[in-house]
C-alpha cells in the first residue's frame, strides 16, 4: 500500500519534517514536534495509541512511552546507527539520531540524501567541494566525516559540528554570561544558563516544562541560543519558540532575543586544546554563533577568513524568521 506523507518545512525543529502519513487518502500516523519528536499517534488494535519518545545525548531515540509514562519499547545502536537490539512491538520508524527510517529500503532519510548505516555512507554525492585544510570534507558520501558518535546530519549536506567541542564553547560561553551577569535563577536577580521553563516562570507550563534555553538574563528579560555558524537557522527557530512559551507562561515580563551580552564580556575567542579556536560572534536577534577552526585551517595576516558565511547564513536566516512571523520575539509579533 502507497503511504504519502504530509510534511512542513517552517518548525522549531530547523528541518523539514513529517506531520501525518496518510494510506488510501486516510490519516493513519500523527507526530507532534517541539524542538524535536515529541510522540506519535495511531491506531493499534482498534485504539487510539500515543507513544512519547525518549532521547540519549546524541539524540537517538532509546525507548518509547505510554501516555502513563510506562516504558514500552527500546532501542540500541552502534556507533554508524545500526540497530543492534530492540524491545516492544510499537509501530515506530524514527531511529537513529532521531531520523526517518525507511524500512523497505533498509536505511534512513536525511533529507538532501539516504543515508545506509550498515556502510557508513549516504547513497548519493555530496554536493559540497569540500575544504582543502578539512581531508574527510573532500571525501562524497561520507557520513558526519566518519565521526558519528560526535557529529550528526540532519540535512544530509552538512555535518553539525563537532558535539564535543560545542559542548566546549557552551560550557565557556555560560560560565562568561553568568560572570557578567551575576547568578541567579528562578527569578532571581543575575543570569542561568541550561535552566527549564519551569524554574524560569516559576511555574509549570503543561508540555513546555522541560524546555532549556541556553541562556537567560532575569535583569533584562533576555534569552540566547548559542549555535554554530551553520546551524544558526535551528537556534533562530528554537529561540522563536522559548519566547512564545515564555510571554504565554509569564504575563509580568516581556522576554525578548538577547542582544546586551557583547564583547568583551562576551569572549571573543575560545581557545579549546588541541589545537582548536572557537571564534564567536555577538549576539544578533538572541542567537549567538560561533566557528570552531583548527591551526591548519587557512589564517590571512592572524585573522580567520570565513569567506562570509557567517553574513549569508544570518541574513538567510533572517529573512526565513520574518517570513514565518517568528522575528524575534517583539511583543507586536507575540501579539502581548
Amino acid at each position: 500500500m502507497t503511504t504519502s506523507y504530509l510534511a512542513a518545512d517552517q518548525n522549531p525543529t530547523g528541518y523539514a519534517q513529517v506531520l501525518d502519513e496518510l494510506q488510501g487518502g486516510a490519516v493513519v500516523r500523527t507526530y507532534s514536534y517541539g524542538l524535536e519528536l515529541i510522540n506519535q499517534r495511531q491506531t493499534l488494535a482498534g485504539t487510539l495509541t500515543t507513544s512519547f519518545y525518549g532521547y540519549d545525548g546524541h539524540g537517538s531515540v532509546r525507548f518509547l512511552t505510554d501516555s502513563t509514562g510506562a516504558i514500552t519499547d527500546t532501542y540500541d545502536y552502534d556507533a554508524f546507527g545500526n540497530l543492534i537490539s530492540s524491545t516492544g512491538t510499537t509501530p515506530n520508524n524514527y531511529l537513529f539520531a532521531g531520523e526517518q527510517f525507511d524500512p523497505a529500503l533498509g536505511i534512513y532519510y536525511n533529507r538532501a540524501r539516504y543515508y545506509d548505516q550498515r556502510e557508513g555512507r549516504f547513497w548519493t554525492m555530496d554536493t559540497f567541494e569540500g575544504e582543502e585544510e578539512t581531508a574527510l570534507s573532500l571525501h562524497k558520501y561520507l557520513y558526519s566525516e566518519a565521526d558519528p558518535a560526535d557529529s550528526l546530519d540532519p540535512s544530509g549536506l552538512t555535518p553539525i559540528a563537532n558535539l564535543l567541542l560545542g559542548q566546549k564553547v557552551h560550557a565557556k560561553i555560560a560560565k562568561a554570561f553568568l560572570r557578567w551577569t551575576g547568578i541567579g535563577g528562578d527569578g532571581a536577580a543575575g543570569g542561568a544558563a541550561d535552566i527549564s521553563i519551569k524554574r524560569i516562570v516559576g511555574v509549570p507550563v503543561a508540555g513546555f516544562s522541560r524546555l532549556r534555553p541556553d541562556l537567560i538574563d532575569f535583569r533584562s528579560h533576555e534569552v540566547y541560543e548559542i549555535k554554530t555558524i551553520n546551524t544558526a537557522a535551528v537556534g533562530y527557530a528554537q529561540l522563536g519558540g522559548y519566547l512564545i512559551v515564555l510571554n504565554l507562561a509569564d504575563k509580568r515580563n516581556l522576554w525578548v532575543p538577547g542582544e546586551t551580552f557583547q564583547h568583551p564580556d562576551l569572549p571573543a575567542e575560545i581557545d579549546l586544546g588541541d589545537g582548536n579556536v572557537a571564534f564567536v560572534d555577538p549576539p544578533l536577534e538572541g542567537v549567538i554563533t560561533y566557528e570552531v577552526v583548527s591551526n591548519t585551517e587557512l589564517v590571512t595576516e592572524g585573522v580567520i577568513v570565513l569567506s562570509g558565511v557567517a553574513a549569508v547564513a544570518i541574513k538567510a536566516t533572517l529573512a526565513m524568521i520574518a517570513e514565518i512571523g517568528l522575528d524575534a520575539g517583539r511583543a507586536t509579533a507575540f501579539g502581548f
